[in-house]
């Protein structure tokens, strides 16, 4: 044969060579390939592998604080000073006990010392004598006027305040040794303290006085 003649049989079974070449490749393929149809299903189809799984996200819920605006604010205690004073005593009260109580008589006789009551009344006469009473609730000795002549006496005692001798002299109120003349505030105290018609006056026994 001549060039001519070798090219163009080369051109007349090239492409066939080719056909058998890919015949063989692809047989080949096929029998590589599983034919079980759960190995093709784990190998994936077509020999594609699967793609892999999303990973999950696991979700958490915490209880959130209540919001600060609600929460009540810290309260924050002054710092203790140093040079803080101590603390004060307690103050001690002492009270005083209780005055006994009193009639308004046994007030009057505690005016009067060594008291010498009279078994009976006796006259006594004077010539210029002071008539004298004790507001037991005042607690004064108030004089109620001057009188002369005779006048009744039911017991001798000294006079605590002046520790002097006295008398005590039975007197009915603005009537008796013409002593008649009270002034409207010593009737009112002796109203006050319980006395309407007679009261226990006084005179202090001087040298103007005449026993019986």
């Amino acid at each position: 044969m001549n060039r001519s003649s070798k090219r163009g049989w080369a051109m007349y079974l090239m492409p066939r060579v080719v056909s058998i070449i890919a015949v063989v490749l692809l047989a080949g393929c096929m029998q590589a390939m599983p034919t079980d149809p759960a190995l093709r299903e784990a190998s994936g189809t077509f020999g594609v592998s699967r793609p892999l799984a999303t990973p999950t996200l696991e979700v958490y819920e915490y209880a959130l604080p209540a919001p600060l605006e609600r929460m009540p604010p810290p309260v924050a205690e002054p710092p203790a000073s140093v040079f803080a004073p101590p603390p004060a005593e307690p103050e001690v009260i002492i009270s005083a006990p209780p005055l006994p109580s009193y009639t308004n008589e046994e007030r009057w006789r505690l005016q009067q010392r060594e008291r010498q009551p009279f078994v009976a009344m006796q006259s006594f006469f004077t010539s210029n004598s002071q008539l004298w009473w004790y507001d037991p609730l005042q607690q004064q000795h108030l004089a109620l006027g001057t009188f002369r002549g005779a006048f009744t006496v039911q017991a001798r005692f000294i006079l605590q305040s002046q520790n002097a001798p006295a008398l005590e002299v039975p007197y009915q109120i603005n009537r008796s040794y013409g002593v008649t003349a009270l002034s409207p505030a010593i009737i009112e105290r002796m109203q006050a303290a319980g006395y309407s018609e007679w009261v226990e006056a006084y005179v202090l026994e001087t040298p103007d006085i005449v026993a019986p």
